[in-house]
């Protein structure tokens, strides 16, 4: 669990399947073109039983970051970087994190987080349909 602590970028073209998961998620494609242009700063931190996830769009200083502060197994109310409230739930199974997000607008992402050989291993799965990708610390 203490692996995926710290902070992480994503690994340059580990970007796989894209363009399906947003179709399915019913996002337009000149939103899913704008979010692939991002550079995303994700870092993760600990604090007795409660983690801190926070996201920074580090190559668009207009867009905001966003911090998520959760205990595992409790859903919780918020709002992402682009101001889009959702639900969120964080999970660990023992080897990895289980994460639900719940956006009013579309049906619900399922993603699993994994840290292997120094690697964190994303999926994302919405309607059987599955983006992945890989991020490095930095």
């Amino acid at each position: 669990m203490d692996a995926v602590l710290g902070s992480w970028k994503i690994k340059e073209g580990s970007e796989k399947n894209y363009d399906h998961f947003f179709k399915e998620m019913g996002i337009p494609d000149e939103a899913a073109r704008e979010y692939m242009k991002r550079t995303i700063l994700l870092s993760f931190s600990k604090d007795g039983d409660k983690f801190t996830m926070k996201e920074v769009i580090t190559n668009d200083p207009a867009k905001k970051s966003a911090s998520y502060t959760y205990e595992l197994g409790k859903e919780f109310d918020t709002v992402d970087v682009d101001d889009q409230p959702l639900k969120m739930k964080m999970e660990w199974d023992g080897s990895k994190f289980n994460e639900t997000y719940s956006y009013p607008q579309s049906p619900p992402v399922h993603t699993t987080r994994e840290v292997v050989g120094g690697i964190m291993k994303v999926a994302m799965t919405v309607n059987g349909v599955t983006a992945t990708d890989e991020w490095e610390k930095c």
